[in-house]
């Protein structure tokens, strides 16, 4: 009875089905895991009797065929993501998207998606069996070299980072416009007399003009009358500009004299270069007299001090000092190890942006030392009327450094990170694709292998063309759905039930068919 053997081959495929939910259930947290579903077709069928053509009398029939039962289909793998879950390990991966790791024994390539990889004792990047993660080394320099072809990963932990030589110092910030100077006069107020001894004050007021180290001179009298050419007179004004330096740079007003009971006293204004910029009085006109003296303190200057390094890794320092010199003009002054020192200047145009800098560079000699010529980069440096904050805000020197610990970025790339504070580039992370992954075999731990019906692998760096982007410091959990698997499950077993009634049912036909001889 061909019904007893459709229900025998539907039994024996059923439990191939139960097989491999068994197997999704089992591996439901199996890091990387990808689950397989069965798929079933029907086996050939007998022709009890042929189709016809209809004809002008009689219409056309349709085949008489009875089935033989049913047949495995396939086994087919889902690739489908699965979850990503966080581990806090530096080496565990996960892949978000399309991709395999390429693992490899040394003599041929496998392919994963579980990445719960770890270090061997040489610093090997690993799975767990001991199979060498796969990807593309770095030069000297950091940069990937996917030229150089695939090569397993390590981590040495002994690499240390050579000492680099200062060779920049980058400025940024700002030097305030409106930095000046101080002038005071003292005593003041002070007190002339006539030769009869006779008394009057005189007070002086100074008020910056707003240009550079420039201010306005104001005098008057209490006790006497100031008088000048024209006659009586309120107050004498006038301006002085100093240099950086103090000294006197021009000074406007003119000589006065103060009215006392009748008789003058003659005075005149802050004198030129050589008079200590003091106001003098006469009592007859050609004996001149200090009346007051002048205190000048110079335009506060910005300091700005760095640290730098030699050849051999040694710090030192270099201090940068800035002065105005009036308008918009500057002057720094650098001075390093070994008394090195240079100088120069700098040009900011009407809204405060560096025109040019004069002489930017320092050449420093520290002992046992190559002698290194610095460039001092001001580019960034602005002039504006708010606070000082010119500063040095980096330096490309380091001292040696030894290796601390690495990361896995998205891109897979691998960075040491030095002592020092510097980072180098190790190697990348490696991702196959394939034209046709459910063609991939598997081979027990987690592992596929390429096959005729797989395509050759196409193996680039993560996130070029169809790859998926890395996720470091995580695993991709099983894909497996057990509310799909519960009810393939069910589904699986009503079929298997149902089947063995059509083996009972057709075996008691059978007996039925031998008792006719009683």
């Amino acid at each position: 009875m061909r019904s007893m053997f459709a229900g025998v081959s539907a039994l024996r495929n059923h439990q191939i089905k139960m097989d491999v939910i068994g197997n999704n259930i089992a591996n439901v947290n199996t890091i990387g895991f990808k689950s397989s579903r069965v798929t079933f077709k029907d086996m050939l069928s007998q022709t009890m009797r042929g189709a016809s053509s209809p004809t002008e009398d009689r219409g056309g029939t349709n085949p008489v065929q009875v089935g033989l039962g049913m047949a495995l289909g396939s086994i087919d793998t889902l690739h489908g993501q699965g979850n990503v879950q966080p581990t806090g390990n530096s080496t565990d991966l996960a892949i978000e998207g399309e991709g395999f790791f390429v693992l490899s024994d040394g003599l041929r390539n496998f392919y994963t998606r579980a990445g719960a990889f770890g270090l061997d004792g040489l610093g090997n990047l690993v799975n767990p069996t001991g199979l060498f993660v796969m990807g593309y080394h770095a030069d000297p320099m950091g940069e990937i070299d996917y030229l150089g072809g695939l090569k397993a990963l390590a981590i040495d932990s002994s690499r240390a980072k050579d000492p680099i030589a200062t060779t920049k110092i980058t400025y940024a910030g700002n030097l305030s416009v409106t930095a000046n100077g101080q002038l005071t006069y003292e005593p003041n107020p002070v007190v002339v007399a006539d030769s009869d001894g006779n008394e009057a004050r005189l007070n002086i007021y100074l008020a910056p003009t707003g240009a550079f180290n420039e201010w306005r001179w104001e005098v008057t009298a209490v006790g006497g009358q100031l008088r000048d050419g024209s006659g009586d007179i309120d107050k004498v004004t006038g301006t002085i500009t100093l240099n950086p330096d103090g000294s006197v740079a021009s000074i406007t007003g003119d000589p006065f004299t103060v009215a006392i009971n009748g008789s003058e006293v003659q005075v005149r204004p802050p004198q030129g270069p050589g008079s200590d910029n003091v106001f003098q009085f006469s009592t007859d006109g050609t004996g001149w007299h200090d009346l007051t003296t002048a205190s000048f303190t110079p335009a506060p200057v910005r300091t700005a001090p760095v640290e730098v390094y030699d050849s051999l890794g040694r710090k030192h320092e270099v201090t940068i000092t800035f002065q105005r010199l009036g308008g918009n003009q500057w002057e720094w002054s650098a001075a390093g190890p070994g008394g090195a020192s240079a100088a120069g200047t700098l040009t900011f145009d009407v809204h405060g942006n560096l025109i040019s800098a004069s002489n930017n560079t320092i050449t420093i000699s520290p002992p046992d030392a190559a002698a290194q010529t610095i460039e001092l980069d001001f580019s960034q440096v602005t002039q504006y009327a708010g606070a000082f904050s010119a500063e040095a805000q980096s330096q490309n020197g380091f001292p040696e450094g030894s290796f601390e610990t690495f990361s896995i970025d998205t891109r897979g790339v691998i960075t040491a990170r030095f002592s020092n504070g510097l980072t180098q580039t190790l190697g990348q992370i490696a991702l196959a694709v394939f034209s046709n992954p459910m063609g991939l075999a598997r081979i027990g731990d987690s592992l596929f292998e390429q096959t005729n019906n797989s395509g050759i692998a196409q193996i680039d760096a993560p996130g070029v063309g169809a790859r998926g982007h890395i996720s470091p410091s995580s695993v991709e959990m099983s894909n497996v759905d057990l509310a799909q698997e519960f009810t393939n499950m069910i589904v699986a077993q009503r079929g298997f039930q149902a089947n063995s009634r059509v083996i009972s049912a057709s075996d008691e036909m059978l007996q039925e068919l031998v008792n006719l001889k009683r």
